[in-house]
């Protein structure tokens, strides 16, 4: 599957990684390329984003997934709390290599929808977990957790912070481009 994405599209996500010193290539365009196409698919079946925000994507969803960035170490360990469509998870791995990104939903179509973007864009550092945020138990506990675009958000952070090590951010997208440590 080649990406559709625009001449528009590549140079602003050019500019974003410029800004925000992030390694560029080719493999990593087309996956995001990909990521993109396979939602605009998948949304004609499922109600993955919203039909308004199908239209701007990669500036709403993708590129702000990514606004944390500096949040992120190497080697960390990071909890994608109501992952729906797989933001912010999935773009943070396909940026972040080196981090283990586990997506957690309980919505059956939306993990079928993760686990196909997991096989495709070939996410080794990806786990998809089905469950409950409050009946999850891991077999360890996280350096971050990211909670974006959830309604109940203040409710989820109750059954979120058992989850982390004692040092370990809870973060939260407030609006388009800014995030919270709680």
């Amino acid at each position: 599957m080649n990406s559709k994405l625009k001449t528009s599209d590549i140079a602003l996500i050019e500019k974003y990684f410029a800004g925000n010193q992030i390694a560029q290539n080719p493999e990593t365009i087309e996956k995001i390329g990909k990521y993109i196409d396979l939602i605009n698919l998948w949304s004609q079946k499922m109600n993955l984003v919203s039909a308004a925000d199908l239209k701007n994507i990669l500036e709403r969803h993708f590129l702000d997934s990514l606004t944390p960035l500096k949040e992120i170490s190497p080697g960390d360990r990071l909890l994608d709390i109501g992952s729906g469509a797989g933001f912010p998870g999935i773009p943070l791995a396909i940026i972040i290599r080196d981090a283990q990104i586990d997506l957690i939903d309980s919505v059956h179509k939306k993990i079928v929808f993760l686990t196909e973007i997991k096989k495709i864009l070939m996410l080794d550092n990806v786990k998809i977990i089905e469950s409950r945020l409050e009946n999850y138990k891991p077999p360890y506990r996280y350096d971050l957790a990211t909670i974006r675009a959830l309604p109940k958000w203040q409710q989820m952070i109750n059954f979120a912070y058992p989850l982390l090590k004692d040092s370990g951010k809870l973060i939260y997208y407030d609006k388009l481009g800014t995030y919270r440590i709680l």
